[in-house]
Formats: C-alpha cells, structure tokens, sequence
C-alpha cells in the first residue's frame, strides 16, 4: 500500500515531556492528505517552484514502501531529494520507512543539490535504513556538503545506518535541531545519533539518548559541535570495545549547560577526546561507565572543564585506571569544577594522568574517589589522597 493513517500521540508525548513552546501553525495553506504519493508531489512540486511549505495531515503516518529516483552515490531515499528551501510541518505527524518485510532499504530525507535547505516541525521520522554498501549515511536524514537541515521539536527514533543512524551531516553543512529526541538508533560504526563529518552540528533543548554505535554512540563529531542546554543519556559504545559512549570528538566540541550522564563504552564512557578540542561549561558528567579507561572521560588532546562536575562515573574492569578522568596524552585543565564520587578498580578513582601528559587544576577540588583521588602520586598538583 502507498499509505497508511492512522492517529499517533508521539509527537504530543515528546513535547510534554520537553515542555516544548508551541510552533504556531501556518494559515496559508491546507494540510496534504495523508497519503505517501501526496507527499511526494508535494516535495516535487516545491523543488520545481524554488521551495516552498508543505502542511501535513494531522494524525497521519506517512508509511513510505518506495525508494524515489534518481539513487546515486548517496544511496536509497523514500522522498524526493531536497534541492531547494523546504519547510514541512507536522501536527502529530509520522514519516516512516515501512515496516512490512519486503520494504526496500532507504532513508527518508536526503538534503542535496545546490540550494537544497529542510526544515522540520513536530515530525517523528521512524525505521528509516538505508544499508546499502557504500551508501550507508544517515538513516532518517543525509545532509550532503554545504546544505542545510534545521529540526525542531520532533522524534528521531529507531533509525540505523553505517554512520550516522539519526542524521549524518557531511563537510561544510549546517544541521541545527532543537526541542528534539534522537533516540533509540543504531549506527554500525559511528554516530549512534549523531554523525557530523567536517560539518556544523548545534543541539539545542535536545535529548540524545539510548543510541547505539561502535564508536560515538550518542554524537559523534569530526567536524564543529555546539551542545546547548540538552541532555546526552543512556548511550552505549560497547560493540567491540568501542569507545565514547555519549560524544566522540575529533574536532572541536563546545559543551554547554548540558548532562552527559549514565553512558556506557570501552573507553571513555561519557566523553572521548581524541583530537581537537572540548570545553564544557556549566555542564554535569555523571554516572557514566567505561570498562577500562576514563569512565567519565577519556582525553588525548585539549580539554577544559569549567564549573563542570565530574561525578560518580566509573571503570570496572580489573586493572582500569581513571574513574572519573583518564587523560592519556594532551592537557586537561579544570577551572573551577569538583570531581567526586568517582572509581576505579586498581587505581584513580578520580583522575589518572598518564606521564607525559598535563592535568591542570584552577580552583577546582578533587575528593572523595575511590580507592584514591589522582595517580601517579604528585603528578596532579593540588591533587591530595
């Protein structure tokens, strides 16, 4: 079937838990009718104009069964590629890649040509899978380089790709969501939720949370990262000792009045640092959980912590060094942050700084880690056991 309506409360149940403003709805046009084929049209029809808004149906599923032409090497997509400024608002609305056996693989969105720009409101995008070889980015949305995607107050759920299994943003654009759940997806590799490729990633109000992914469950950045005020939970990096359960970061990541709590990996349970930077300001990391190293996190480069707490994370397997903080190489400076409550099995219940790397402390106090506060003796000055 080309369609399939039903009534949902997804979308009403996500902004109640978020306490979402209401986005005012547009009075210009009639809402499509809840049909895939419609949908379609709509989505051709506005690439033909130079954009344009599409209302859809309230209470409607959009149950997509067909890959849309042209496929190229961006894979499979269930719609119309985006060429031009579209703005598509949902009022409790679905978009899904049918969940019938025979459904092909595809995702639903692919953002391209030369002026393609999406937004999204008050939409769900489910199931989307777009596991072709060598086509594997982006299970709900592909964000091709130097386009642009804005989400707001919308669900992401249940999505999987290689990389990406939310949205895969690539080199040079821009993707912003806001009052958003990225939830439950799997990325093979990297990118749970979140994959930012040399691109600009910014959540705002946003929750990423119970995603799944070798490496980077919850975001994984190459690129430019600003996390605002949001909540990076439940994640886990655990396929094959993966690392960085809640962000991955390779190039610069600015985290800020945020969580990062309760995520499992590897290595670095909440934060991995490879290379680049990452400041947190005004942020909580807690309760997350590596098997070796870094249980709150894991640095290799440039991290700062301001005001931040690092608390009650932890390493469990026999040997793990760094409950809270493992920095392995680079420098770590925490500027009037508290790390406590953290753990480790052998040693660095707090922080473990490896010889030749460098953990500064600016008003900051280290206490109440177990079996002990910083390793090696003396290496972390201010730091007492």
């Amino acid at each position: 079937m080309r369609f399939a309506p039903k009534a949902g409360s997804v979308l009403t149940a996500v902004g109640l838990a978020l306490g979402l403003a209401t986005i005012p709805a547009p009075a210009h046009a009639a809402p499509i009718t809840c049909d895939e084929a419609a949908l379609v049209d709509a989505i051709d029809a506005a690439n033909l104009a130079g954009g344009g808004t599409i209302d859809l149906a309230p209470n409607c599923v959009y149950s997509l069964d067909t890959v849309e032409p042209p496929v190229g090497g961006s894979g499979p997509n269930g719609l119309p590629v985006i060429t031009e400024p579209i703005t598509i608002n949902g009022a409790n609305s679905v978009i899904e890649r049918a969940a019938a056996p025979l459904t092909p693989k595809f995702r639903m969105f692919e953002v391209g040509g030369t002026d393609g720009e999406l937004t999204l409101n008050r939409i769900t995008l489910r199931n989307g899978n777009p596991a072709v070889l060598g086509s594997e980015d982006g299970g709900a949305i592909l964000v091709n380089a130097g386009r642009v995607l804005a989400v707001s107050s919308s669900n992401l759920a249940g999505n999987t790709a290689q990389e990406g299994g939310a949205i895969a943003s690539l080199g040079g654009s821009s993707t912003t969501i806001s009052s958003t759940v990225v939830s439950g997806n799997v990325a093979f590799f990297g990118g749970g939720g979140l994959y930012n490729l040399g691109g600009s990633v910014t959540a705002r109000s946003s929750i990423v949370s119970d995603n799944n992914a070798h490496h980077g469950s919850g975001i994984h950045n190459l690129g430019t990262l600003n996390l605002q005020s949001s909540v990076v939970r439940n994640n886990s990096a655990t396929l094959m000792g993966g690392v960085g359960g809640g962000v991955y970061n390779t190039g610069t990541a600015t985290i800020s009045s945020s969580s990062v709590q309760k995520n499992t990996a590897g290595i670095g349970g909440g934060l991995f640092n490879l290379v680049g930077s990452m400041t947190v300001n005004f942020s909580s990391i807690s309760g997350n959980t590596a098997e070796n190293e870094g249980g709150g996190i894991r640095n290799y480069a440039t991290l700062g912590l301001n005001s931040t707490s690092l608390s009650n994370n932890k390493v469990t397997a026999a040997g793990s060094q760094g409950g809270g903080l493992y920095n392995g190489t680079g420098t770590a400076t925490l500027t009037g942050s508290l790390v406590t409550g953290n753990s480790a099995v052998l040693e660095a219940g707090g922080i473990f700084e490896n010889p030749g790397s460098t953990v500064n402390l600016v008003s900051s106090f280290v206490s109440g880690n177990t079996p002990d506060n910083c390793r090696p003796p003396g290496a972390v000055p201010g730091c007492t056991n």
